[in-house]
């Protein structure tokens, strides 16, 4: 999709929601890049891709914000 989606001030589930609607338009092999702050909308990410093997969710942490790779295996 190509921008980085900045999400930081905004109430979990919402980024996590923003995120998984954006992700189910991908096709495989595309990313969404998003920064956000809430600790448990990364975590719902996280768990989310593990759980549905769908995809695979890469974290960085910065100084007051997550910088969250998404990335669609099939």
């Amino acid at each position: 999709m190509g921008s980085v989606l900045d999400l930081r001030g905004k109430i979990c589930p919402e980024p996590f929601l923003v995120i998984m609607k954006r992700f189910s338009e991908l096709e495989p092999g595309e990313s969404i890049e998003a920064m956000l702050d809430s600790w448990r909308c990364v975590l719902l990410l996280v768990e989310a891709m593990k759980s549905t093997k769908t995809g695979v969710a890469d974290v960085e942490e910065k100084d007051d914000y997550y910088y969250v790779r998404v990335t669609k295996l099939r």
